[in-house]
């Protein structure tokens, strides 16, 4: 079973990823999570651009 996405990952997955931000591509590379796990996450939560990448600001 597939491990839950949270907001720590997807952002680490976005400051590692210079190019290619489609939820397929975050899943291609993660053992944990799957595009359907992280469409739900992204669908059931109100993540604005600006919002997402102040909190990526932080994790650097």
């Amino acid at each position: 079973m597939k491990d839950a996405v949270n907001r720590l990952d997807y952002c680490q997955y976005l400051l590692g990823s210079p190019i290619d931000y489609i939820l397929t591509n975050f899943a291609d590379h993660s053992e944990s999570f799957s595009h359907d796990q992280g469409n739900r996450y992204l669908g059931g939560k109100k993540v604005t651009p600006s919002g997402l990448g102040a909190r990526c600001q932080r994790c650097r």
